[in-house]
């Protein structure tokens, strides 16, 4: 049986090239109702624009705790969720921003 390290984790292609070292692929999805485009960035990389109802495209990510941040788009400065999140080797994990009591939240569900 033969290892193939990126079906691991271990290596992974972030579109720009090769990223050594262990990660993980994450994507958004926007379905929180009422708040419009919303900017979404993992530390200070931005990942895209997001309308209600729409998914971004996955990305590759190094594995470890990393903060996520969604603002509105309209008004970039409005930070409407700021959360410090583990991305753990090798998973791939769909984040859901839906509506809560005091505005949005970050749900986390694993793809498998």
């Amino acid at each position: 049986m033969e290892f193939d390290q990126e079906d691991f984790g271990l290596i992974a292609d972030d579109g720009d090239g090769r990223m050594a070292g262990p990660s993980c692929r994450v994507r958004f999805l926007h379905g929180a109702a009422g708040y419009g485009p919303m900017n979404i960035t993992i530390d200070d990389r931005g990942i895209r624009q997001l309308e209600f109802g729409t998914a971004s495209r996955f990305e590759t990510i190094p594995d470890g705790f990393a903060m996520v941040t969604i603002a509105s788009s309209r008004m970039p400065r409005i930070v409407l969720c700021r959360r410090n999140l583990l991305f753990p080797a090798g998973s791939i994990l769909t984040l859901m921003i839906v509506n809560s009591q005091n505005g949005i939240d970050l749900k986390i569900v694993p793809e498998l």
